[in-house]
């Protein structure tokens, strides 16, 4: 995976900005990949990062289901996983 910021398009699956982002709560849904090998959890990252408008340079870079890192593949490991509150994240 390389490392790329949020307002990159479909390449960047779940990261990119959209008009049809979802709120920062959702309710848990078993893990069902789209097409475009998006999952809830690419979406709750993109609503989040949709919120920060004024750090376009902000990305994170996927390793796997629930497991991303700040900036690089090499940054800061950042796990989480969908609650019934949302997104939940442990750095």
């Amino acid at each position: 995976p390389r490392a790329r910021s949020r307002g990159d398009s479909a390449a960047s699956p779940g990261m990119s900005r959209g008009s049809g982002s979802r709120t920062g709560s959702a309710t848990f849904q078993p893990h069902h990949p789209s097409a475009t090998g998006t999952d809830e959890v690419d979406e709750m990252w993109r609503s989040v990062l949709q919120r920060f408008p004024q750090h376009p340079h902000w990305c994170l870079v996927k390793e796997k289901r629930c497991v991303y890192r700040m900036g690089s593949q090499t940054g800061r490991k950042i796990l989480c996983r969908v609650s019934h509150g949302g997104l939940q994240v442990r750095v």
